[in-house]
C-alpha cells in the first residue's frame, strides 16, 4: 500500500477549523492544529474526509499527534465513520482503558472496552511525509480494515477489533474531551490497489 499524508496544514484536506467562546481548532505557527475544549463538559473536534470511497476495500488510517495528559476529567479521542454531529464513533482513550462508543441519533452506546498502555512513539510507524516533530511521546492511533475486520493500535500495538463493522464515511479526526488541549500534526492514508492485488 502507497501511503498519502493529509496534513492539518493542506487546505486541499479541509480539516475542520473555529474559533468559539467554549472550543476552538486553529492552526499553529508550526503548521499543527491545536484542538482546545475550555468546558469540563463538552468536547471539541476537528476531522476531515478522505478524498477516496473505501467501500469493501481493505485500508490503513494513522492519525498522529504529540503527548496528550489523560486523566479523570479530560482526555482524547479518535473519531472515523463521521456523518454529522449525531451520527459517528469514536475511540475514548481514558486513564486505564479505552472504549469504542457509538453515536446514531445523538444516542451514545458503548461498543466495546478494553484495558490498554502507551507504549513509546517510533518513527516508522509513519510511512509518509507527513511532517511532524519527533517526540517519543507522540500518539499515532491506528485504523486498519482487513479480512472484513476493523482493527484498531495505539503506537504499533494493537487494541481490539470490530467485525462486520462497515464505515459508510470516510471521516476521521479527534475530540478532545473535558477541559483539554490536542496538538495535531493530520493522518495519512493508504488502501489496497486493485491493480497491485491483482499482479
Amino acid at each position: 500500500m502507497r501511503f498519502k499524508a493529509a496534513s492539518v496544514a493542506d487546505p486541499m484536506f479541509e480539516w475542520t477549523q473555529y474559533s468559539e467562546k467554549d472550543k476552538s481548532s486553529l492552526l499553529s505557527k508550526n503548521n499543527s492544529l491545536i484542538l482546545e475544549n475550555k468546558t469540563i463538559d463538552g468536547a471539541a473536534i476537528s476531522f476531515m474526509e478522505l478524498p477516496v470511497s473505501l467501500n469493501d476495500e481493505d485500508f490503513i488510517v494513522n492519525l498522529l499527534m504529540s503527548k496528550s495528559d489523560i486523566k479523570e476529567d479530560k482526555s482524547f479521542g479518535i473519531i472515523f465513520n463521521y456523518k454529522n454531529e449525531r451520527n459517528y464513533a469514536f475511540l475514548k482513550f481514558g486513564e486505564k482503558q479505552v472504549s469504542i462508543i457509538e453515536c446514531e441519533k445523538g444516542e451514545i452506546a458503548v461498543n466495546k472496552r478494553v484495558i490498554y498502555k502507551i507504549n513509546s512513539f517510533n518513527d516508522d510507524l509513519i510511512h509518509s511525509d507527513l511532517e511532524y516533530s519527533s517526540d517519543k511521546n507522540n500518539i499515532v492511533v491506528t485504523i486498519e480494515r482487513k479480512n472484513g475486520k476493523l482493527e484498531f493500535s495505539l503506537n504499533g500495538i494493537y487494541l481490539c477489533s470490530l467485525k462486520n463493522y462497515k464505515i459508510e464515511y470516510p471521516t476521521f479526526g479527534f475530540v478532545a474531551i473535558g477541559k483539554n488541549k490536542l496538538d495535531i500534526y493530520g493522518l495519512e492514508f493508504a488502501k489496497e490497489d486493485a491493480k497491485e492485488t491483482e499482479e
